[in-house]
Formats: C-alpha cells, sequence, structure tokens
C-alpha cells in the first residue's frame, strides 16, 4: 500500500501552546503518516481519517486531530481483528502496517498535545507491531528521548 510522509511542522503559536515541552526541532523531527488510495480506488474509513489526522495536525489543530488519530486507530484495529488466517500473509501484513502506523501517528500526535506517557504508550505498541517502519523509527528519535535531554539541549 503506498503512503506519503508529512512532517508535522508548527506555528510558533502552537508551539507557545505546548509550553516548553515541544521545541521547533521536536516538532519537524516527528512523521504522521498519510495513507493513500491507490489510483481509481475511493479512499477507505481508514484512510480518510489518517488523512484527516495529518491535515489537522499540520494545521496546528490538535484537538480536532486526536479525535481523527484514535478513529483511524480503531479502524485499523477493527480490520486487523476481522483478519483471517486465511488471508494472504502479504494482505495481513498491510494490516499490521497500517495498525502500526496509526499507533506512530497517535504518538506523534500525543506528544505535540504534551501527553508523553500517551506518547511512549502508542509508539510502543506500533513499534512491537512493526519495528522496521521508517516512521516509527523516526518519531522514536524524538518520543524515546529521555526527559533529562530535552531539558539540557532546552537549556542551550
Amino acid at each position: 500500500m503506498p503512503f506519503h510522509i508529512f512532517t508535522a511542522t508548527l506555528v510558533a503559536s502552537l508551539l507557545a501552546s505546548a509550553a516548553a515541552a515541544a521545541t521547533a526541532a521536536e516538532s519537524e523531527a516527528l512523521v504522521l503518516v498519510r495513507i493513500q488510495a491507490g489510483i481509481n480506488r475511493v479512499p477507505d474509513r481508514f484512510e480518510t481519517l489518517t488523512a484527516r489526522c495529518v491535515d489537522r495536525t499540520k494545521d496546528g489543530e490538535l484537538s480536532r486531530a486526536l479525535p481523527a488519530c484514535r478513529s483511524a486507530l480503531w479502524v485499523a484495529k477493527t480490520q486487523y481483528s476481522y483478519a483471517t488466517a486465511t488471508m494472504r500473509h502479504y494482505a495481513k501484513q498491510g494490516l499490521v502496517g497500517d495498525l502500526a502506523l496509526a499507533y506512530s501517528n497517535l504518538a506523534a500526535v500525543s506528544w505535540l498535545e504534551n501527553d508523553r506517557v500517551a506518547a511512549r504508550a502508542y509508539l510502543a505498541k506500533g513499534r512491537a507491531l512493526a519495528p522496521e517502519l521508517a516512521a516509527i523509527a523516526r518519531n522514536a528519535t524524538v518520543i524515546d528521548v529521555p526527559k533529562a535531554a530535552l531539558a539540557r539541549a532546552a537549556e542551550l
């Protein structure tokens, strides 16, 4: 399933509202992934919700992005739970990837909302499903940084 990576770029007012917790470097390092429908195919519910999650985050509307991200995660979980043992391996792997990316997106938005505990929990779930995904590895470079290191970096 093709996807495009968009970095979440925040304006100064959003950074100010997130207090000292999210720096400009953090926001530019976080990655949100939009799942894109193939040619001549209508986007499914997961793709639509994921796009809404990404777009609202990019627009700085985090309070509106979180419900879309959570809904995308719910859809991904539902699709995966209905996957049967008779599905071809590659099809089921695609659903695992979707679920992992939904967790990663929710981790990034939670981090930007200053909910560090939730961000780390979502990222851990995504990493457990698909540690090889670039978006998860990139988000881990921000979310998994110890608080002491972030405090030192903020002092510079």
